[in-house]
């Protein structure tokens, strides 16, 4: 290309430094300073702006004008309001330009920049609202556990119980397990990179548990030997991956075909995500007064407090009580089927059913029941909470739920 009647040579065309810019993007992968994602995330996010910028074979140095500047994000801002794009997208597209921009200054290929980039800036960013935090409802979360096959039922009870992402549960580590105390200990690759971040350590609920370990036994052990993650495909392969190009997701894929096969029986059911399980247990967690202080430890997110950095020491089974309440939650909230009335607690009877009472007594005895129950924190009671189902005149055999979550 020509410009003003002047060749352009190679090594000032601003195509040939975003080549540039992507290898030392991919140096810092491999250095480990990044993760694949992000490397994709900043590859995926440049090619908008190849495909608009007019000056791509022009003179680098027409990228730093603050015309230039200002054409882009007015072409961005147009795509927002015409709903074309989202605000939050909008921002990581000219995100990854201004980080182009920082490193073309770094490298003195551009001599200055404007003022208005500055990191504390928000001349150039979009305005995104804060995203309201939706729990599932639990009856939609029996509704999933009962229809899910066992190794489903398995990812979405890791979730619920340990907080675990899809990603998560993929990337597990054998030795984090330790099947004879049933507890696993992790510490979430979003904090790997930093030496203060927590190493929680969960102890699995009953039936979360018997799945692992059922799950563990009936995998091959050829694939067993040959890989380091705890929990894989039938044929061996890891549940997660991020390579460079691509993520391979098997959890949440499977998800949404069985959140699609329900709805099509259930038209009524909400739009639901993976990634809500976890926010459903954390707000059953800080909704509890006595468990609030858990729920950050719970997340496995960073101290915050010189104390929690420096001086504290976290207890491997201080989280127990917290899941054992969060337990009690889930049971709670275990809905009737077909019409049947499903009354929780064996051990504190102290009202009888008779042929031909009503239902609404009934759930006043079941109401009593659980207040007493949650009131005095009998952990003894919790455990040995069983469910029965009433029907007329002649009661089911109760079913032991001391495995928490019952998926059948």
């Amino acid at each position: 290309m020509k410009e003003q009647g002047i060749d352009v040579p190679q090594s000032r065309k601003l195509e040939h430094h975003i080549d540039k810019f992507i290898e030392y993007q991919e140096q810092r992968q491999a250095l480990g300073k990044i993760g694949k994602g992000r490397l994709r995330k900043i590859m995926d996010t440049i090619k908008p702006y190849k495909k608009w910028s007019p000056i791509i074979n022009a003179n680098v140095d027409k990228i730093g004008t603050k015309e230039h500047i200002n054409a882009y994000h007015t072409f961005l801002a147009n795509r927002v309001i015409a709903g074309e794009v989202k605000p939050g997208y909008a921002n990581d597209l000219f995100g990854v330009f201004k980080m182009l921009l920082r490193w073309l200054a770094d490298e003195e290929v551009l001599t200055s920049l404007p003022a208005s980039l500055d990191r504390k800036s928000n001349k150039y960013t979009f305005p995104v609202p804060l995203p309201i935090p939706k729990p599932i409802p639990l009856k939609w979360v029996h509704r999933i556990l009962n229809n899910a096959d066992d190794r489903m039922k398995l990812c979405i009870l890791l979730t619920l119980n340990c907080g675990f992402g899809a990603g998560e549960i993929g990337q597990l580590k054998t030795e984090e397990y330790d099947p004879a105390t049933g507890r696993i200990t992790h510490k979430r690759s979003k904090t790997k990179k930093f030496p203060n971040a927590p190493k929680v350590c969960y102890k699995l609920w009953d039936r979360t548990k018997v799945l692992l370990d059922q799950h563990i036994a009936g995998q091959d052990p050829k694939h067993r030997k040959s890989s380091k993650y705890l929990l894989l495909n039938r044929n061996g392969t890891p549940l997660w991956e991020d390579e460079r190009n691509s993520r391979k997701d098997n959890i949440s894929c499977n998800f949404k075909r069985l959140v699609a096969r329900i709805r099509m029986d259930e038209p009524d059911m909400p739009s639901i995500t993976y990634y809500q399980f976890r926010k459903t247990s954390v707000s059953l967690i800080y909704n509890e007064p006595k468990y609030r202080v858990y729920y950050d430890l719970w997340l496995a997110h960073s101290p915050r407090s010189i104390g929690e950095k420096h001086y504290v020491d976290v207890g491997v089974t201080i989280l127990d009580d917290c899941m054992l309440g969060c337990t009690i939650q889930y049971l709670i909230y275990r809905p009737a089927q077909r019409g049947r009335i499903v009354k929780m607690g064996k051990s504190r009877q102290f009202l009888g059913i008779f042929s031909g009472v009503g239902t609404g007594l009934v759930n006043f005895c079941v109401l009593i029941n659980l207040y007493v129950s949650i009131t005095y924190g009998n952990k003894k009671l919790a455990k040995d909470f069983h469910t029965a189902e009433v029907t007329g005149s002649n009661p089911v055999p109760p079913i032991d739920v001391k495995s928490i979550i019952q998926g059948h």
